[in-house]
């Protein structure tokens, strides 16, 4: 979920102060290996793809992007803008670039309503420079920020804002059966479909839960009573993700 956008982007914030004070960690420190920094941040709006860090204007409509498969079975979406950074700062820069280019629109609940789900994505390239450069190791952290699930009857949408609902809350229902799938398959004789392919989200994140990668799920909860439901909702949901052995951690705050 995200707040009014004014207070990200004009103000100044404690993660921006963190940042000024912060000293630059230097990776470089062998003559025989380099280290380079990458980035790329995209979004998914109505099961489609878009490079958050694409230059649009009134000319020039963003294109959607496929997703595909590398050598290895892990899903990257092709064509997506990798922008070389040196440090936080400029990471920082890059992330409120792409935020404003992001889908927000009003609902009843929310003047600032997120209607994708975003990633924000650091790729780190480990570099043998001791005779011919070359890539020695590939790491990558995908921070994604889920947008929330939405009760038609308190948003009041209509329209466009109605479409965005369904694929909102299709994608988290795709992403919860996965998720109850993986688990149930630890225990089972026959390990039943994990349905990863049925979600633009759970298709990108599927190497993330097959054992590539490692998953953290952060679930922010509110207090107030008129949102219960959807609280409720949401711990079920992490519930189910905290059963899901060591390969899947999940933290409330």
């Amino acid at each position: 979920m995200e707040g009014d956008l004014r207070c990200s982007f004009d103000t100044p914030s404690l993660f921006e102060e963190h940042l000024k004070d912060s000293e630059q960690c230097d990776l470089n420190k062998s003559s025989l290996e380099k280290y380079s920094i990458w980035v790329s941040f995209c979004e998914i709006y109505n099961e489609k793809i878009y490079d958050l860090l694409e230059p649009v204007s009134k000319f020039h409509k963003r294109k959607s992007l496929r997703l595909a498969q590398d050598i290895k079975g892990s899903s990257y979406v092709k064509d997506l803008q990798w922008i070389q950074i040196s440090d936080s700062t400029e990471a920082y820069k890059l992330l409120n670039v792409g935020k404003k280019c992001q889908s927000f629109a009003s609902t009843k609940m929310n003047k600032v309503s997120s209607r994708s789900h975003c990633i924000f994505t650091f790729r780190l390239l480990k570099i043998d420079v001791s005779d011919v450069s070359r890539v020695m190791k590939v790491s990558e952290l995908s921070l994604c920020d889920l947008a929330g699930s939405e009760r038609c009857t308190k948003t009041g949408n209509v329209g466009d804002r109605l479409k965005e609902s369904g694929n909102i809350n299709s994608s988290l229902h795709i992403l919860g059966k996965c998720i109850n799938a993986l688990k149930n398959n630890q225990q089972a004789k026959l390990p039943q479909h994990v349905p990863f392919r049925e979600s633009k989200l759970t298709h990108y994140l599927q190497s993330f839960f097959c054992g590539k990668g490692k998953a953290c799920m952060i679930v922010n909860i509110s207090q107030a009573a008129s949102v219960y439901d959807e609280t409720l909702n949401v711990l079920k949901f992490s519930a189910v993700a905290q059963k899901k052995p060591s390969d899947f951690t999940e933290e409330l705050q």
